[in-house]
C-alpha cells in the first residue's frame, strides 16, 4: 500500500489540483443520480485505499447518519412530486422527494469523501508550492489553521490520556467531568500560545517574508503529469460537453423523467466513470508493474 500511495503522491501539485477539481465541480454542480452513485463509490474506494478499510469503516459509520438524515428529512421539506407513497396526519410523501433527498445526501457524502482524499494527498507544503506566490499570506494562514486543527486533535487527545493516568476522569459525575475538560482546554491554549511563538520565530529566522526571498521546492512536471492532466482534461470535457448537450438530463419534479441512453449519453456516462476511477487504476498500473518487475529479479 505504500508504494501505491507514493506512486499518488509523487504527481506534481497542480496535476491534482485540476483532477480533483475537475471531479468535484462536475459532483457538486449535476442532478444525475448516475454521476452522483459514481462519484460516491469511487470516492470511498479511493479513500479506502488511502487510509484503509478500518479507518474508512470507522467514518462511513459517523457519515451515514447524514444520508439517512437528509434522505428522511426531505420528503417533510419538499412535498412536492406525483407519486404518492403514503399520507400520515396530513404529511404526504412523495417518491420522487425521497429520490431527490437521497441524491442530494449521496452528492454531500461524495464530496465529503473526495475533499478528505484530496486533503491528504494536497500537503501543507504542497498548497504553499500552490498558492504562496500568488496569496502567499492567504495560503498560509490557511495552510497553519488546517495544520493546527490536526495538532490540536492530537495534544487533545495526549492531555486527556495524561489525566486519565494521573487518575482524573474517573468520576462519573458531570461537574468533575466539566472541570477537567477545561483542565484540558486551559492546557491546550497555553500549549497553543507557546506553539504560535516558537512557529513565528522559525519562520523569522528562515526570512520569511523578506523582499527577495525564495521557495525551495522539488516539483516538477515529468511525462506522467502532462499524461495525467491531459486525460483529466479530455474526460472531464467529454461529461460536462453530455450535460450540456442535455443528454444527461434528469428531472425529478415533477415526476420522474430523463433522456432515453445516446451514443453522447453513453460516451459522457463512461468519461465521468473513466475520471472518477483514475487514481484506482493509475495505483494498479503501478503496482502491476512493480510486480512485474520483482518477478523479473
Amino acid at each position: 500500500m505504500d508504494l501505491q500511495n507514493n506512486s499518488i503522491q509523487k504527481y506534481h501539485p497542480l496535476t491534482m489540483l485540476i483532477y480533483f477539481s475537475a471531479e468535484l465541480l462536475i459532483v457538486m454542480f449535476s442532478a444525475n443520480p448516475i454521476l452522483t452513485a459514481t462519484a460516491l463509490v469511487a470516492g470511498m474506494a479511493f479513500y479506502s485505499d488511502l487510509k484503509g478499510a478500518k479507518v474508512f469503516l470507522k467514518e462511513f459509520i459517523i457519515i451515514l447518519p447524514i444520508f439517512i438524515l437528509i434522505a428522511v428529512t426531505n420528503p417533510i421539506f419538499s412535498r412536492d412530486g406525483s407519486t404518492l407513497v403514503f399520507s400520515v396526519l396530513g404529511l404526504s410523501v412523495y417518491y420522487e422527494s425521497i429520490l431527490y433527498g437521497a441524491q442530494i445526501a449521496g452528492m454531500l457524502i461524495a464530496v465529503i469523501f473526495w475533499f478528505r482524499c484530496l486533503s491528504e494527498l494536497l500537503t501543507t507544503d504542497k498548497s504553499l508550492f500552490l498558492f504562496g506566490r500568488f496569496f502567499s499570506k492567504l495560503s498560509l494562514m490557511l495552510t497553519l489553521s488546517l495544520r493546527y486543527i490536526k495538532l490540536f486533535a492530537e495534544q487533545s487527545k495526549r492531555i486527556r490520556n495524561a489525566q486519565k493516568t494521573m487518575g482524573m476522569f474517573s468520576s462519573q459525575s458531570y461537574v468533575d467531568k466539566a472541570k477537567s475538560t477545561m483542565r484540558i482546554l486551559s492546557s491546550l491554549i497555553t500549549w497553543a500560545l507557546e506553539s504560535s511563538i516558537d512557529t513565528s520565530n522559525s519562520m523569522k529566522a528562515r526570512g520569511y517574508g523578506l523582499k527577495g526571498r525564495k521557495s525551495y521546492d522539488t516539483y516538477r512536471f515529468s511525462k506522467k503529469d502532462y499524461i495525467a492532466i491531459s486525460f483529466s482534461v479530455l474526460f472531464a470535457f467529454l461529461t460536462v460537453f453530455g450535460i450540456g448537450r442535455g443528454a444527461l438530463a434528469f428531472d425529478f419534479y415533477p415526476s420522474i423523467s430523463y433522456k432515453a441512453f445516446s451514443p453522447l449519453s453513453i460516451a459522457a456516462y463512461a468519461s465521468f466513470i473513466v475520471l472518477s476511477f483514475m487514481p484506482l487504476f493509475c495505483k494498479a498500473k503501478e503496482s502491476i508493474k512493480w510486480k512485474f518487475f520483482m518477478l523479473k529479479i
